[in-house]
This record gives C-alpha cells, structure tokens and sequence, in this order.
C-alpha cells in the first residue's frame, strides 16, 4: 500500500505580526457612530485604584535567632499556663515568634486576644462555648435519645 504525502503548507506564513489597531479606527467590532472603541474591549481605568489602608506588617519584625528547642520549650509553657491542649501549639507558636520568643509579651498578646473576644462576645450578646462544654452538650443529647430509644 502506497502512504499518501502529508498535508503541507502551500503559502509561507509570515513571521511578522499585524500591525495593532488604532483604538480611534473604525473596524468591524466597533459600534456604528462611536468614536472606534469596542465594547467588547476592557476600557483602561480612568483613577488609580485608592492606596490600601495602613496594615500593620505581614511579616514580624527581625529578631535574634532562637533555638528551636528553646521555642518549642517556651511554647509549651505557654500551652500550660493558658491551659491549652497541643492542638493549639500552632497558634501560640506564631504568636510566640510575633512577639521574639518573650513569654511575658506573647502572654499579653494571649491576654489581649481573650479581652477582645469577649468584649466582642458582650457587646453582640454571643454565647461563646469551649470545645469541652460543647462537647459534652452533644454527648448528653446523644446519651438521652438512646436511652429513650432503649426504654421507649
């Protein structure tokens, strides 16, 4: 059997771009009576987007290197003293290493959070539970509806 050529390319392509449109041309795309401009085409803002409002710094200030062993320690000092279980160690470590490994600022900083959030939870009359009063809440209501199940 004979392979038929493959498809070739009979005019040369021009390596050469066309040249860009003036927006002020009339063209096919633009409305008729309009000065040229597309709708089809994103218009160029006409302000500079406003200057984002004063942020306070994404990244925490230099500080002198601290061992990791020293920052694990202190970290987990913190985890006692506000009686946090390990899932929290995260948190407290970035709040740790925002305050230079000082445990008596990241204390504050703690310290500071809680005030806000409750005075947050105040003022919107929120009923704020720790994991473990929700917890057991859901496990009495689990509790009493199979102890119905089973008597009733």
């Amino acid at each position: 059997l004979e392979r038929p050529d493959p498809p070739s390319v009979k005019t040369q392509r021009s390596p050469v771009p066309p040249p860009p449109r003036s927006l002020g041309s009339a063209s096919c795309d633009s409305v008729p009576g309009s000065p040229g401009l597309s709708p089809y085409v994103p218009q160029p803002p006409l302000s500079a987007p406003p200057p984002p409002p004063n942020m306070p710094p994404l990244l925490p200030p230099p500080q002198p290197a601290v061992s990791l062993e020293n920052l694990v320690e202190n970290c987990q000092k913190l985890l006692e003293k506000f009686h946090y279980s390990w899932e929290m160690m995260p948190l407290v470590l970035v709040i740790l290493n925002y305050a230079g490994s000082d445990l008596d600022e990241a204390s504050r900083k703690i310290d500071e959070g809680k005030m806000i959030i409750n005075e947050y939870a105040r003022k919107h009359n929120l009923n704020i539970f720790d994991g473990l009063e929700l917890r057991n809440s859901t496990r009495q209501k689990m509790l009493r509806s199979e102890i119905n199940n089973i008597s009733g």
